[in-house]
């Protein structure tokens, strides 16, 4: 995992997963992992599940890479204080999961939470194979190891 500049200001983390490196073998697979993870958590709450690879398929002027064969966004909320009406900017997150034949490309925009920062990269981290735990999440814990299959 590692971080990027995208557009020349938003720092965002992107790991490359190799499907024969991966715990997962579908996109849906990959996604219903992130859900059970953020229903587990103790703080997190999961918004929806966002087909963008549909919605942008269906555009009339929709455009698509053409090595991604899907694209769906996790929507999840981390906030547990609203100290700012401002602030509501910044919320929700996103993790986006690409397939992209060969591979899994998941990112997320660095938030000013960094131990939600963490959860996801460590969330993220857990879909390699070699990763993989059985334990569960720490009650109370924003950080947590991720959940069997």
């Amino acid at each position: 995992m590692h971080q990027i500049i995208i557009h020349e200001r938003f720092p965002v983390f992107i790991a490359k997963v190799d499907k024969s490196d991966c715990g997962f073998p579908t996109l849906d697979d990959v996604v219903a992992y992130f859900v059970r993870l953020v229903e587990a958590h103790p703080v997190a709450r999961l918004i929806g599940v966002f087909d963008h690879y549909a919605h942008t398929k269906g555009l009339a002027d929709g455009e698509i890479a053409p090595e991604i064969v899907g694209a769906v966004n996790v929507v999840v909320c981390f906030g547990v204080a609203i100290p700012q009406p401002e602030i509501l900017a910044l919320r929700p997150r996103s993790i986006g999961i690409a397939d992209v034949g060969d591979r899994f490309v998941v990112s997320f925009l660095e938030t000013p939470m960094p131990v939600a920062n963490t959860t996801m990269e460590m969330w993220t981290r857990g879909l390699m194979t070699r990763n993989f735990s059985h334990d569960s999440p720490k009650a109370g814990s924003m950080v947590g190891p991720p959940p069997s299959n």
